[in-house]
């Protein structure tokens, strides 16, 4: 159900008069299969495909398909890319202006969490900038001599990997009463490893809530 609703979400974020792309996007889903997906319009060796067993890149050189239960980790390539690792050393390169990049960014930090791969790291650091996680709240430096900013977890709603002004990936926190806080860049790596925590924080607080 999860790949169909992303098939669901490429689809309609396709340009209208791309009619070769949705045909391309088509053939692939009933090649690959009920919850078959394709992410991204151009060019097409970028595309990846996540179904319920594999994430790939069919048209890509070498074609490498990574079974989802053997996912454990994800590394950031500058703000253009990142690389998502299996158990056995497989590597497949992911490119983040593909349409749909969010949601399948969230799909495969789930994955490695829940394969038993979570971000462990709590402190993130460079220079003056820092984030900071704890059990109760987020804490946010951006110059050594300003007071941190705290946010309690009853105060964040949602979370995206946003941009910043020098088009650098950072996380960024939604909060109550529609305002969005976009966290300090602590380097590529670190800043992806930062939005895993807050990820794997934010699912459990969003659990706690329902429950």
């Amino acid at each position: 159900m999860l790949a169909l609703g992303a098939l669901v979400l490429a689809l309609r974020s396709a340009p209208a008069a791309d009619a070769r792309s949705l045909f391309i996007a088509s053939t692939a889903l009933f090649s690959g299969g009920v919850g078959a997906c394709v992410l991204g319009w151009r060019p097409r060796r970028q595309w990846v495909q996540l179904d319920d067993i594999n994430l790939s890149r069919p048209w890509a050189d070498g074609k490498t398909s990574l079974p989802l239960r053997t996912l454990s980790g994800i590394q950031a390539l500058g703000s253009d890319a990142v690389v998502v690792s299996s158990t056995g050393g497989e590597q497949l390169r992911i490119d983040t202006e593909l349409r749909g990049f969010q949601e399948l960014l969230d799909e495969l930090c789930d994955r490695i969490a829940d394969n038993g791969y979570p971000e462990t790291a709590s402190v993130w650091r460079e220079g003056q900038r820092q984030i900071s996680i704890g059990a109760r709240e987020v804490s946010v430096r951006t110059q050594a001599r300003e007071a941190a900013t705290q946010l309690g977890w009853s105060e964040i709603e949602t979370l995206r990997m946003a941009r910043d002004a020098r088009r650098r990936l950072v996380p960024a926190l939604g909060l109550r009463g529609g305002r969005e806080l976009l966290l300090p860049y602590v380097g590529k790596q670190e800043s992806l490893e930062s939005y895993r925590a807050l990820r794997q924080a934010l699912r459990q607080t969003l659990r706690q809530r329902a429950a």
